[in-house]
């Protein structure tokens, strides 16, 4: 069984995506059941709040709008509901996944007849450590520059109420970081940077990866493997905030060698 909290507060509530994670639990009994996936609950969740405010019915916060922080250290949507929202999101849910869940609900209700409220400053510290430990994996895996590490660790001790006294407030790149399209104009290259990337590609500096897309199942998107020559940098102005690889302005000259256009 998937290791879970549920905060209790008053009423007991939940956010959907633990809630998701106990129901997935209990469809794993019945055979050839999907996985449900929090993005496809959490609309199923929208709709719903959405269909009782068209009737002008109150839910009387049974289901609430709320956030998480996922593994990237992003902030996403999500709901929180009370012990009512719950019964009624089961409802679309089979005869067996009802019983289950509401069986495990009460189990934890009747363990925790303290209310358990993420208010300690420790918890949140040690929820801090937890997300700064995942970052490290990702950031190892994507490459990421020490900016996009730190801009993620600020938001990771915003979101649970951490000092970031000890923080700096910003890093220093080893030289001046631009895009390939800039580089490419500002030295008179006349080649598309699709075909300047396919070369990067062909010679190891860059390679081309995937990620899952919730419209086109698979996205691509680059990373710069040869650190000599650039860094990987979040992309803020994109509302994934995927990584894109800027190059060392006073390296260029050496790459444009090193992939034969100098």
């Amino acid at each position: 069984m998937t290791n879970l909290k549920i905060f209790q507060k008053t009423p007991t509530t939940i956010k959907s995506t633990e809630l998701v994670d106990i129901i997935n639990e209990f469809r794993k009994l019945e055979n050839g059941k999907a996985e449900l996936k929090h993005y496809d609950f959490y609309k199923k969740i929208k709709k719903e709040a959405e269909t009782l405010e068209s009737l002008g019915l109150s839910n009387d916060g049974n289901i609430s709008v709320d956030e998480y922080v996922d593994i990237k250290g992003e902030t996403r949507p999500c709901y929180s509901l009370n012990r009512d929202g719950m019964l009624q999101m089961l409802n679309s849910e089979s005869t067996l996944v009802r019983f289950k869940t509401i069986e495990y609900i009460n189990q934890l209700e009747q363990s925790n007849s303290q209310p358990i409220i993420k208010t300690s400053k420790f918890d949140n510290v040690e929820q801090a450590k937890v997300e700064m430990e995942l970052l490290g994996v990702t950031s190892n895996i994507l490459k990421l520059n020490d900016s996009s590490k730190l801009k993620i660790a600020h938001k990771i001790y915003k979101n649970n109420d951490v000092s970031t006294t000890y923080l700096p407030e910003y890093t220093t790149s080893k030289g001046t970081l631009l895009s390939a399209t800039e580089l490419l104009k500002r030295h008179n290259i006349e080649i598309s940077t699709q075909a300047f990337n396919k070369l990067l590609i062909n010679n190891g500096v860059v390679e081309e990866k995937e990620r899952p897309s919730k419209s086109k199942g698979v996205k691509k998107f680059k990373s710069i493997e040869n650190l000599y020559y650039g860094e990987n940098e979040i992309n803020t102005h994109s509302s994934s905030q995927e990584t894109q690889p800027l190059l060392y302005e006073d390296k260029f000259e050496e790459l444009l060698k090193l992939i034969g256009l100098s």
